[in-house]
């Protein structure tokens, strides 16, 4: 999969996973895994987890098409840099090939990207006015610089933090080796 521009600012994880199991045994696993509700639903909504809904089904939710799937897990607190796990399965020689890639909700790229984008152009107008100035610079002048830095690694943190949770799941429910 060939990065976008996006994702060279965005969290996003591609990888492989092997393993022996069959394509019937993958979807089962995958089946029992996931409460399959076609799309996400009401409950994990932005991220919100079950915290306005009850938790049923599995620890996952999405929907399974054929040799395809999308699903995220259900978690019960708020993070709405959750990942959305798309995957495909192939054969390779004696082995089934799952590619996985795991990104952010398109709601949540959206927003995060307009945020991004008016506190770059807060900090450049602030910058600017830095530079051809010789006033000396207070650390409150650069509130928009230091609110993009936190924003970036609370972002990247929160991803990362249930990234390795659901690589852990999906390693373990393939009995699977990641490349």
């Amino acid at each position: 999969m060939k990065p976008n521009r996006v994702s060279w600012f965005l969290p996003v994880e591609n990888y492989i996973i092997h393993t022996k199991l069959s394509e019937e045994e993958i979807i089962q696993r995958l089946t029992e895994l996931t409460k399959n509700t076609g799309s996400k639903s009401n409950a994990s909504l932005f991220g919100l987890g079950t915290l306005f809904g009850q938790k049923s089904g599995g620890p996952y939710e999405g929907k399974i098409q054929s040799k395809e799937f999308k699903i995220s897990r259900i978690i019960s607190y708020r993070n709405s840099f959750l990942p959305v796990i798309k995957g495909s399965i192939s054969s390779f020689l004696n082995q089934r090939e799952i590619t996985i890639s795991m990104g952010l909700n398109l709601v949540v790229k959206i927003f995060t990207i307009v945020w991004f984008s008016i506190v770059a152009i807060s900090a450049f107008f602030i910058l600017d006015k830095f530079l051809h100035t010789n006033e000396n610079p207070f650390l409150t002048n650069l509130f928009p610089l230091q609110m993009a830095v936190f924003g970036y690694v609370v972002m990247i943190l929160s991803f990362k933090f249930e990234s390795r949770k659901s690589k852990k799941d999906l390693k373990k429910l393939f009995e699977a080796e990641v490349v």
